[in-house]
Parts: C-alpha cells; sequence; structure tokens
C-alpha cells in the first residue's frame, strides 16, 4: 500500500497480492491524526498490506524541509499503530504526474481534486514496485 501525504487528503493506492497491477482507492480526508491511523490500520487489515510505501517530498537539491520533517513524524506513527514495515519513497513529481494523467482523462481538477492525492499515491506505488520486482 502507498500513503501520499496532503494537507487536506491522504491518497492511497494498494498493489495484487503479486504485486503486478496498482490501483487508487478513495482518499482519506484527515480529521484527527488519531482517527486516520484508525483509517489506515484498517485498510491495512482489509487488503492484506505487508509493507507502506509512504511518500517523502524532497526538493530537488535533495534537501528534507518541514513538510518532508512532517511526513517522517507521520510514517512513525503509522509503523507504530500498524506494526508493519514503513518505507519513506521519493515522490518528486507525482502529482504533476496524476494531474496529466487527470487532464488526459479529461477530468476537470478542481472538481477532483481530492483524487489527484490517491492517484500520487498509485504513483509512487508504481515506481516502488517497479525497482523492487
Amino acid at each position: 500500500m502507498a500513503l501520499d501525504w496532503g494537507t487536506r487528503h491522504i491518497g492511497v493506492a494498494v498493489s495484487d497480492e503479486l504485486q503486478i497491477s496498482t490501483r487508487p482507492l478513495a482518499p482519506l480526508s484527515e480529521t484527527t491524526p488519531e482517527a486516520f491511523l484508525e483509517d489506515v490500520s484498517s485498510l491495512c487489515r482489509d487488503f492484506n498490506v505487508q509493507t507502506i510505501i509512504i511518500g517523502l517530498p524532497v526538493s530537488l537539491s535533495r534537501e528534507i524541509g518541514p513538510q518532508a520533517q512532517k511526513v517522517q513524524e507521520f510514517a512513525r506513527s503509522v509503523e507504530t499503530k500498524t506494526g508493519l514495515e514503513v518505507i519513506l519513497w521519493d515522490e518528486t513529481y507525482t502529482s504533476q504526474t496524476a494531474e496529466t494523467s487527470m487532464k488526459e482523462a479529461g477530468k476537470n481538477l478542481r472538481k477532483h481534486r481530492s483524487e489527484v492525492n490517491s492517484l500520487a499515491a498509485q504513483v509512487i506505488l508504481d515506481s516502488y514496485l517497479s525497482e523492487h520486482s
């Protein structure tokens, strides 16, 4: 499973058991950190998740800024809550790739803004799986 942490929505994507195909799920809307962690735990059980990949926003100069530090903190919370391995993965350009895919599919970005995070999570998961297969 991959997560793309955004300020309003958390994108989620999963793969099949053979890790061949991926698909985005409905994004999670963050209400409280505790509720979100419970939602992630539930998804992990529902989809028999073994590893969680979380997109890490690094700058082009490879620096870890304030947003990346928040993601690292979030990743530690997810790992503690689920007991699963959490891997931080470079998410550079994933949102742009997701937006391009939506535009090519003829979707209005304003109307489908929340979907961008889950499509970005799918891009993150595809990237991770292609490097580890």
